[in-house]
């Protein structure tokens, strides 16, 4: 009759080759899947522990950040836009932007300041085109440099100020025309980008000593932000001069 099968021929005997073959991928898988989850699982968890030590290095980066202030700008020269002397007892410092309409509102008060206060009072120019909020003033900002090559920087800037809406490639060309430049070589300047790096810099240095928007106006390292009224700036250099 039946022999009974010994238990040495094991589990896989009894099953047949076509159900232990099966059986066998089966296990594979299973313990192959296994391997890969704990390892998925030890990756998952340096991965996690190398993130925090990034955020915790931008924390403790971003939690002494330099300190803007006016130690930070730069000492006026003689080769700086500069109305008046340089020996002046009040220097303005003015960060501004040609598309800003509050810096076109204040460049008549800073005039008749100067005009007012004649020979104690000096104004000196930086850039700071807003490039999101007004497209050509990063534009407007090299033409008037390029204007100032040919000793117009003052009245190209005027201009600009006086004619915020009909900013455009051709106008800044049409502007240099009607103030007498040299139309060659204003547009060869403006083309070159010859003063990119100096309209940035002006912009870099502005946000160092704390300008974040336009106009910000330095009375003697006092900033002046927006733009005040004539009384505001003539009580601080009032202020000063009494000293």
């Amino acid at each position: 009759m039946f022999k009974e099968k010994s238990s040495s021929q094991g589990l896989l005997v009894v099953l047949g080759p076509k159900t232990a073959f099966i059986l066998g991928i089966i296990t594979g898988i299973l313990v192959l899947g296994t391997v890969g989850f704990f390892v998925l699982l030890a990756g998952n968890f340096k991965g996690s522990a190398a993130s925090k030590n990034v955020v915790q290095l931008n924390q403790n980066v971003n939690s002494q950040p330099a300190q803007p202030g006016a130690a930070n700008l730069q000492k006026i020269t003689k080769d700086d836009h500069l109305r008046g002397e340089l020996k002046a007892p009040v220097m303005l410092i003015e960060f501004s932007d040609y598309q800003c309409p509050f810096c076109q509102q204040i460049h008549p008060t800073l005039k008749k300041i100067f005009e007012d206060y004649n020979g104690q009072v000096a104004w000196a120019y930086k850039h700071f085109p807003l490039d999101q909020l007004h497209p050509f003033a990063r534009q407007a900002a090299e033409a008037a440099e390029c204007a100032g090559d040919q000793d117009k920087f003052w009245e190209y800037s005027d201009s600009l100020y006086n004619n915020q809406k009909l900013f455009s490639e051709t106008y800044f060309a049409q502007l240099a025309s009607e103030l007498g430049l040299n139309a060659g070589k204003f547009n060869d300047c403006v083309a070159s980008g010859k003063y990119k790096d100096l309209v940035s810099a002006d912009q870099a240095e502005g946000i160092s000593a704390g300008v974040s928007g336009t106009p910000g106006t330095f009375v003697n390292g006092q900033l002046v932000k927006g733009a005040v009224p004539y009384e505001t700036f003539k009580q601080i250099i009032d202020s000063i001069l009494a000293k």
